[in-house]
């Protein structure tokens, strides 16, 4: 029986959580003044979760930036475009599928963008690209060099600008400060992550003493010296501590910090020069690490009741972590 209500209610939750899709036809079938790709149909809809306006990209493997492709077989017909007329869909079209050389595809592709001219210098800025030399034989029948990255350089974009620019430099602004406003695409003066702490910002930034008053004064220039990192990181190692209960839990909140974060990062495999920055996408796993922030005061609470009455060390440890954390970060707001 509690296998069987753990099925029903997986079951039941994702059908809630699909429910929600039915929002997106509700709208698009009321013909707003925006509606791009018009998802008013099933397979309208399809494209459209599937994310297919923005193009086609490798996951597990695939080309890279400048794979080129295969001489004897350059396009495939791919999936078939349907089209509601009448009361029936009908095939219209049918998708182009480009079939690049299979000496220049890799495993785990990160760096495989054309859809930009200078997304290749991107790609070979990020990730240090000196590639090896691979002779090419083009359509005309002409030999020419074309320059493969190796895998450690694509894994070295990966790590450089997925795992750090993309993600971690987002989770930074949450839990230690962020330097401002305006979108990075890499360097030192704009959108990176500040803690406050003075030796630590010139070791990543420079001199933070003479800032122009734009840079100085933006109202995204918020300073928490670590201290929502440090409660989230004591907030771990409270649950970790707490038996196998607390080993069970650890999991549960890390798989959904890992799912809405990182596994997000490498699910999406975002091309370099972003037009906005993406920290919206990964709401859910900074929603995850407060649940450790808040564990975290437990944790105070529980080294307090060592030498003070249970109810005075709740109460510090609530007036504590409320002026060092939240009062921190209010304060900079404000400021």
């Amino acid at each position: 029986m509690v296998i069987w209500n753990t099925i029903i209610l997986g079951v039941t939750v994702i059908l809630i959580g699909y429910s929600s899709f039915a929002l997106i036809i509700i709208r698009s079938s009321a013909q707003p003044p925006m509606d791009q790709n018009s998802p008013n149909n099933a397979f309208a809809l399809l494209s459209y979760l599937n994310r297919e306006q923005y193009g086609d990209r490798p996951l597990l493997y695939g080309q890279f930036y400048n794979s080129p492709l295969n001489p004897q077989n350059r396009y495939s017909q791919g999936k078939a475009v349907y089209t509601p007329i009448g009361d029936k869909y009908v095939i219209t079209n049918h998708k182009v599928v480009p079939n690049y050389d299979e000496k220049f595809n890799m495993v785990f592709p990160r760096m495989w963008s054309t859809m930009e001219s200078f997304h290749a210098d991107d790609y070979v800025q990020w990730g240090g690209v000196k590639g090896r030399k691979i002779q090419h034989k083009n359509e005309q029948g002409e030999n020419e060099v074309i320059v493969k990255p190796t895998f450690s350089e694509n894994m070295r974009f990966f790590l450089r600008y997925h795992v750090n620019h993309m993600y971690w430099r987002y989770f930074m602004w949450n839990f230690v400060g962020r330097q401002n406003d305006i979108q990075s695409h890499g360097g030192v003066i704009n959108g990176n992550w500040l803690s406050g702490i003075k030796f630590i910002d010139e070791m990543r930034l420079g001199d933070q003493d003479n800032l122009p008053a734009s840079l100085a004064h933006n109202k995204a220039h918020n300073t928490y010296y670590f201290l929502p990192l440090l409660l989230g990181l004591l907030g771990i190692f409270f649950q970790y501590n707490k038996g196998d209960e607390g080993k069970k839990g650890i999991w549960v909140v890390f798989l959904l910090f890992f799912m809405t974060g990182l596994a997000i990062v490498i699910y999406l495999n975002q091309y370099p020069h972003q037009p906005r920055e993406r920290d919206y996408a990964y709401a859910g796993s900074f929603y995850a690490f407060a649940i450790w922030i808040g564990l975290g005061v437990m944790a105070l609470a529980e080294g307090l009741k060592r030498f003070l009455p249970e109810t005075v060390s709740a109460g510090i440890a609530g007036v504590l972590t409320l002026i060092l954390v939240p009062g921190i970060m209010g304060s900079s707001k404000l400021g």
